[in-house]
């Protein structure tokens, strides 16, 4: 009996996971135009180009899996994401502009580790619940992120600045 409470339990938690994850989303879909737009950086607006697609693509997954589960999405602040968005941005206003790439850069790294995290977990959530489809779903959205997090680690060179490079390597 008290398996079946933890699974259920499990299970609410990822429901709750879900829709915190397509309002994290949402928000990064919100954030990134902005921050393209203030990056100096061509390679850097073209990994942000792409990170805002892919970002669009998860959201229309998450969706799309609420719509075949017909699961209604209950509308939850991402608050972990919030504060990602907000430090992104207080920095990015207290850094000199020859830096602001790199500060950039830096705030997209730990923003990609974080929801590369989120969806590991889901997956191995779903996993525990033998719901396979969601299962799938996070693999791909966390496999996504790992092809981001590639390419910002190629771009994390000196000729943007040692700070990404040192950020990477402490975050």
């Amino acid at each position: 009996m008290e398996n079946k409470e933890n699974i259920t339990v499990l299970h609410n938690l990822l429901d709750y996971d879900f829709c915190r994850y397509l309002s994290a989303e949402m928000q990064l879909k919100n954030s990134i135009p902005a921050w393209i737009e203030h990056t100096s950086s061509l390679e850097l607006r073209l990994i942000m180009s792409k990170y805002l697609n892919v970002v669009q693509q998860h959201l229309n997954k998450i969706r799309k899996f609420f719509d075949d589960e017909k699961m209604i999405p209950v509308s939850l602040a991402n608050g972990l994401m919030a504060k990602y968005i907000e430090e992104t941005n207080e920095k990015l206003i207290n850094t000199a502009l020859s830096e602001r790439d790199a500060c950039m850069l830096a705030g997209l790294q730990h923003i990609n580790r974080c929801k590369m995290s989120k969806y590991g977990v889901a997956a191995t959530f779903a996993n525990a619940l033998a719901l396979e489809a969601a299962a799938i779903l996070f693999l791909e959205l966390e496999n996504n992120e790992k092809g981001i997090e590639c390419r910002l680690f190629q771009l994390a060179r000196p000729d943007i600045s040692s700070f990404a490079v040192l950020s990477h390597l402490f975050a």
